[in-house]
């Protein structure tokens, strides 16, 4: 059961939130406490907090998919030392 401070924080979403808000809180894209967070933003600056949040995610998970990508083809290689794959992406642009 949802602390006492949970709940009011689902009832201001359910009643204050823009519906694109309110759609990714109930789909679980972004938490309680974020939906709550923008909910003190004007409408229209809520829905562009969303898209840039959940822009942000997309761009981490896709990084976070390459970078498994690379170890997981180093290890099918049958190279063991990563730091040496690690070193060929310090200075570059590859995760941005």
């Amino acid at each position: 059961m949802p602390s006492a401070g949970t709940t009011k924080r689902i009832s201001r979403i359910r009643r204050r939130a823009i519906p694109e808000v309110l759609q990714a809180y109930r789909q679980g894209r972004i938490s309680a406490r974020r939906a709550d967070a923008l909910l003190y933003l004007e409408q229209e600056q809520q829905l562009a907090a969303l898209e840039r949040l959940l822009s942000d995610r997309e761009k981490a998970a896709r990084r976070s998919r390459i970078a498994a990508a690379a170890i997981k083809a180093h290890i099918d290689a049958g190279r063991l030392d990563l730091g040496s794959r690690a070193r060929g992406f310090e200075n570059s642009s590859f995760f941005l």
